[in-house]
C-alpha cells in the first residue's frame, strides 16, 4: 500500500471511529434520560445505560461499514470462546480476591460491618444484581475495546491504540464516588490489561471475562465497585487511611 493510500484508509478509519463515538455519546445522554425517568435504582440505570449506548454504536458503525456480524467487534462465538470467557471470569474474581486478601493481611483494610445491613434483601436480588454486572462489563468492553479499538489498532499500531485507551479508561472512571489519584491509574493500568487481553485473543471473551469476574467479586468482598456500594453480604471493607 503506497503512503498515499495509506494515508486515506487512515482518514477512513477515524471516520469510522467518529461516527462510532457520536452515536456514543448520543445513547449514552438519550438512555441516561429515559432511565432516569422510571426511577430506576443508580447501579443499575448506570449499567443498562452503557450497555445499551455501547451496544448501538456498535450496532450502527458494523450494520454501515462492516459486514454487520457479531465478528465485526469482536464477539463471534469461536470454538475457545466459552474457555475464554470462563478464564476471564474466574481470573478477575482471582485478582480481586487476592487483592482483599493481601491488603488485609498486611492492615491497609479491615473488614467491618456494613450499616444498615441489608445482606437478606439484597442476596435476594443477587440474580439482578449478577445480570446488571454482566451487561455492564459487556458494555464497557464494547465501548473501550469494541468496533473503534479494534479498527484504530491494524493502523496505528499496539501500543499507540491500547495505552491511550487504557488512560482514558482510567479517566473515564475518575467521576465515581471517592475516586483519587491512586484509584484512577490502578483503573487505567486495569484498562491497559484488559486491552492485552483482546490482543492475546483478537476477541472480547477474555477481556469481558476479566471485566465481568472482577466487578462481581467486588460486591462480594465488601468493595464498592465504579462508586456504587452494593453491600450484598452485611460487610464492607474499609480502608485504613492513617
Amino acid at each position: 500500500m503506497s503512503p498515499a493510500d495509506s494515508r486515506a484508509e487512515r482518514l477512513r478509519v477515524l471516520v469510522r471511529v467518529l461516527v462510532f463515538l457520536v452515536f456514543l455519546f448520543a445513547g449514552r445522554y438519550v438512555f441516561s434520560l429515559v432511565l432516569a425517568g422510571t426511577g430506576t435504582l443508580p447501579v443499575v440505570a448506570a449499567g443498562l445505560t452503557v450497555f445499551s449506548a455501547a451496544a448501538l454504536a456498535n450496532a450502527v458503525v458494523v450494520r454501515a461499514f462492516e459486514h454487520g456480524r457479531m465478528e465485526d467487534f469482536g464477539l463471534g462465538w469461536t470454538p475457545t470462546a466459552g474457555r475464554e470467557l470462563l478464564t476471564g471470569i474466574l481470573s478477575g474474581a482471582a485478582a480481586a480476591t487476592f487483592i482483599v486478601a493481601i491488603s488485609v493481611a498486611v492492615g491497609l483494610a479491615y473488614f467491618g460491618t456494613a450499616s444498615p445491613t441489608v445482606s437478606s434483601q439484597t442476596w435476594a436480588a443477587l440474580p439482578v444484581l449478577i445480570l446488571v454486572l454482566a451487561l455492564g462489563a459487556l458494555g464497557e468492553e464494547l465501548m473501550f475495546h469494541g468496533y473503534a479499538f479494534q479498527k484504530l489498532i491494524p493502523h496505528f499500531g499496539e501500543f499507540s491504540v491500547v495505552f491511550p485507551v487504557g488512560v482514558l479508561f482510567g479517566l473515564a472512571h475518575a467521576g465515581n464516588q471517592n475516586a483519587g489519584v491512586i484509584a484512577i491509574l490502578n483503573t487505567a493500568a486495569w484498562g491497559v490489561l484488559l486491552g492485552y487481553a483482546y490482543l492475546r485473543t483478537r476477541t472480547l471473551w477474555l477481556p469481558v471475562g476479566l471485566h465481568f469476574g472482577w466487578n462481581l467479586a467486588a460486591p462480594l468482598l465488601g468493595m464498592n465497585m465504579s462508586g456504587f456500594t452494593m453491600r450484598v453480604t452485611g460487610y464492607e471493607l474499609r480502608w485504613r487511611t492513617s
